[in-house]
C-alpha cells in the first residue's frame, strides 16, 4: 500500500506543484499545453466510445434494452468540420473509426475511399503516415486488396520519413509477396529499403530476412562456408561440390 501511495504521490506531484498562470517552458514536451483540437476530438471521442460500451455490457447483463446511439454519429460531424479547416489527421480518424455511421455497406464503403483518397492527397508526405501504412490492412473490407496496396505505395513513394517509408514498403513488399508474379518486385522493395536507411534496425532486419528468402531455401546453392579441420587444415564448403554432405553443429554452453 505504502508503494502505490508513493508512485501516486510522484505520478501527481508535477501538476499539482505547476503554476496555472505560469508561461509554459520551451524546454519541456509541452503535450497538453499544444495539445492540438483533433488530439483533443479523439481524446474525446474515446471517453465517450469507453462509457458507451460499459453502458451497453450493464445493460446487456441486467437484460435491458440499450438504444443509445454510438457515440461516431455524434462526432463525425465535428471530425468532418476539422478535415474541412486543413486538419489531415481529422481525415484520418474519418477514414478509420467510421464503420459504425448508419450508412449502407455501398455508401459507407465509397465514403472511406473518398476519405482515403482525401488523406494521401493532404498529407501522404506527413512522418504520421506511418501509423496509417500499419492499419490501413484492417480497412480492406472496404478498400479491397488494390486500394489497401494503393495508400501503401502512395506513402511508399511520396514520403520521406524512414518510419513511414519502411511501414509502408515492407506492408507493401509482404503483400506483393503472395502473387505468383510478385516475388521480384518484391525483394525490389526490400533492397531499396536496406539501401535507403542502413542504420535502422527495421532495414537490417529486412536484409537478415531477403538473405534467408534469397538462400536458404531448398533448391538454391549453400552459402560458402569456411573453416578449419581436426588437424587444422582449411576446408571450405565449396571443396565438396557434387558429394553428399553432412554438416553436424554441436558446441558447448
Amino acid at each position: 500500500m505504502l508503494f502505490v501511495l508513493s508512485t501516486l504521490a510522484l505520478a501527481v506531484a508535477p501538476w499539482l506543484t505547476q503554476d496555472p498562470g505560469a508561461e509554459p517552458d520551451p524546454e519541456q514536451d509541452g503535450n497538453e499545453a499544444t495539445l492540438d483540437p483533433v488530439q483533443e476530438l479523439v481524446g474525446a471521442y474515446r471517453a465517450a466510445q469507453l462509457g458507451w460500451e460499459r453502458e451497453r455490457r450493464s445493460a446487456r447483463r441486467a437484460k435491458l434494452a440499450f438504444d443509445e446511439p454510438h457515440p461516431v454519429l455524434r462526432f463525425e460531424p465535428r471530425f468532418r468540420a476539422l478535415a474541412d479547416e486543413g486538419e489531415g489527421r481529422a481525415l484520418l480518424w474519418l477514414a478509420t473509426e467510421c464503420d459504425e455511421l448508419d450508412l449502407d455497406v455501398s455508401a459507407l464503403r465509397e465514403r472511406k475511399r473518398a476519405d482515403f483518397e482525401a488523406l494521401l492527397e493532404c498529407c501522404a508526405h506527413e512522418p504520421w503516415m506511418q501509423e496509417v501504412a500499419q492499419l490501413v490492412a484492417r480497412e480492406r473490407r472496404w478498400l479491397g486488396e488494390e486500394g489497401v496496396r494503393g495508400v501503401l505505395e502512395r506513402i511508399y513513394e511520396e514520403n520521406k520519413v524512414a518510419g513511414a517509408v519502411l511501414a509502408a514498403g515492407t506492408a507493401l513488399a509482404r503483400r506483393l509477396e503472395r502473387d505468383e508474379d510478385g516475388e521480384q518486385r518484391a525483394h525490389a522493395i526490400y533492397r531499396s529499403l536496406i539501401e535507403r536507411f542502413p542504420g535502422r534496425r527495421e532495414a537490417r532486419e529486412l536484409d537478415d530476412m531477403l538473405f534467408v528468402k534469397e538462400n536458404l531455401v531448398v533448391g538454391k546453392l549453400a552459402p560458402e562456408l569456411e573453416g578449419e579441420t581436426v588437424d587444422g587444415a582449411a576446408v571450405k564448403l565449396s571443396d565438396f561440390r557434387g558429394k553428399i554432405v553432412v554438416l553436424d553443429f554441436w558446441g558447448f554452453w
